[in-house]
């Protein structure tokens, strides 16, 4: 998996700040090495018809600046199968190898995946 960095600035070309009146985006995972961008489109911040089209109107920019742009949602890594399927999306779009994993990494990862999500689990 390529290196990725949370909160990257994403500068935008001159040639298509007009179009957003920004100079830069911020990604929420940024994988530099396939320039690849992915966004967590929460409900609570990208619904309605202002935010929407600000979602679409970011993801457009970035894409025509030569970003790959997936955006997840809840409902798409909902449960640990949503989740790897979301994540074999994502590294089609970025160009990404698919790695075999052992039964003992699997655990490992989908003990991760529920760890993460338990919406009990205090995060400090």
């Amino acid at each position: 998996m390529p290196k990725v960095v949370a909160n990257q600035r994403i500068d935008i070309p001159k040639s298509l700040r007009d179009h957003t009146g920004a100079t830069h985006f911020f990604g929420d995972l940024f994988f530099r090495s396939v320039r690849g961008d992915m966004e967590y489109d929460s409900e609570e911040y990208h619904t309605g018809k202002y935010r929407l089209g600000h979602t679409m109107q970011r993801r457009n920019i970035l894409e025509t600046a030569g970003i790959k742009v997936v955006s997840a949602t809840y409902g798409q890594i909902s449960s640990y199968q949503r989740f790897l399927d979301f994540w074999w999306m994502a590294e089609r779009r970025y160009g990404i190898r698919h790695k075999s994993y052992s039964w003992a990494q699997q655990r490992a990862q989908e003990n991760l995946y529920a760890w993460l999500m338990d919406r009990t689990r205090r995060l400090f």
